[in-house]
């Protein structure tokens, strides 16, 4: 994982790059809070439940690959 996390971590060279890599994980953590407040709190049909539950997982993924690179970048600034 880490030689993938450095590797993705060489595409992220530029300042403004450095600042979309920080909105995407600040944008990922906004969605991650929105589904899992909306599995917590909301009446939802099984499908529907279902349907966020895998979008949730599938953020979470992407939340922690695109934390780890920042992680990784700050490090090796």
């Amino acid at each position: 994982m880490k030689k993938n996390i450095a590797i993705l971590g060489g595409c992220f060279a530029s300042n403004r790059d450095n600042e979309i890599l920080a909105n995407i994980v600040f944008d990922e953590k906004h969605f991650i809070k929105a589904d899992d407040n909306a599995l917590k709190t909301c009446d939802l049909c099984s499908e529907s439940s279902k349907i966020i539950a895998e979008q949730l997982k599938q953020l979470r993924f992407s939340y922690n690959l695109f934390q780890n690179i920042e992680n990784y970048k700050k490090k090796n600034e």
